[in-house]
């Protein structure tokens, strides 16, 4: 099984994850025999246009809490990829999150409640 590293992430961002993580850490090796494949999304289009026209339509003021807009990313995510990747399918995880389990378990039980 192959498994894709969606990132949404600003420019610097992308070149932290890109250059000083995945390169740093020897990942893009792996990717090179297609078991890992890191995707970059520009935050700005995931979540930054969205969430002003959910604010807009709304009239709402963006929350204070410390996350800001960023927060708000996961309320975009899924239309993202559906709509503009055609993913049918996604676990989303946070980037401080482990897994200690293959988290193919958890897709596999995922794919048989379909």
């Amino acid at each position: 099984r192959r498994l894709h590293i969606h990132l949404v992430v600003d420019p610097a961002g992308e070149v932290f994850f890109r250059e000083k993580l995945w390169q740093g850490l020897g990942l893009d090796g792996m990717s090179g025999e297609g078991l890992l494949t890191l995707h970059f999304h520009s935050f700005s289009e995931v979540c930054g246009g969205p969430l002003q026209e959910l604010l807009n339509e709304f009239s709402w003021d963006i929350s204070p809490h410390y996350s800001g807009a960023a927060g708000y990313c996961r309320l975009f995510l899924p239309a993202y990829l559906r709509d503009k990747l055609g993913l049918t399918g996604v676990i989303t995880i946070e980037s401080d999150q482990l897994f200690f389990e293959d988290p193919s378990v958890l897709w596999d039980h995922l794919e048989s409640l379909r």
